[in-house]
């Protein structure tokens, strides 16, 4: 699970790990909560320099852009990985 903006990654999460998850999460945006992760949830930081994240939304429920193109987009960056050596797409 990441968490942003926390930038935060949580490996795995349990049926155990709910009430920590949830006093993490509702709490403000602020190094307790992240300290709070990190040890209750086995959480690290995720480094800005090296991890980037991209979003795309698939869903269709706003409008069609979401639902017809946003599956394109993965597929794409997919396509580019494949014939870059150089890049790392997960």
């Amino acid at each position: 699970m990441l968490v942003f903006p926390e930038a935060i990654h949580i490996p795995s999460v349990q049926a155990t790990d709910f009430p920590a998850l949830s006093q993490m999460l509702t709490q403000p945006n602020t190094a307790a909560s992240v300290e709070y992760a990190m040890k209750h949830l086995r959480a690290t930081r995720l480094d800005r320099h090296v991890d980037c994240h991209i979003f795309i939304c698939c869903h269709l429920q706003r409008d069609q852009r979401c639902g017809y193109c946003g599956p394109l987009v993965p597929s794409s960056f997919f396509l580019f990985s494949s014939k870059n050596t150089h890049s790392h797409i997960k």
